[in-house]
């Protein structure tokens, strides 16, 4: 399903923008068919997250996209109309996965929140 794995180096997690992690800047931004294998054994949120981030604006997408391993899979704000379908973001405490309903549309900061998909 994935033709691209990104795979985080632990010897890099020391400095947190070494990190695996996409930030949204714009609008109708589109990610799909890859993993994000990250190799974070811990959370601290006065660090930024990795995974996906920031603004995705309007009209973005993930499809198909495994993250995990990170602080948090998506901490996305101020994107109405994201579509989040067929992804996956395991817990990295390792729980139980958080699986995003098909075809999921996001408005404003839905997905903006401890917790969410991580």
């Amino acid at each position: 399903m994935w033709h691209t794995t990104f795979v985080g180096d632990p010897a890099q997690y020391v400095n947190e923008r070494r990190r695996v992690r996409f930030n949204g800047a714009g609008s109708d931004i589109h990610f799909a068919d890859f993993a994000i294998l990250g190799k974070l054994d811990h959370r601290l949120d006065y660090q930024a997250n990795d995974g996906f981030s920031e603004f995705f604006g309007t009209n973005s997408s993930l499809t198909r996209v495994w993250v995990e391993h990170t602080k948090t899979g998506a901490w996305i704000a101020n994107s109405d109309g994201m579509v989040i379908e067929d992804c996956r973001f395991p817990k990295s405490d390792r729980r139980r996965d958080q699986p995003v309903p098909r075809g999921a549309p996001c408005h404003g900061d839905q997905l903006h929140g401890p917790g969410y998909g991580r």
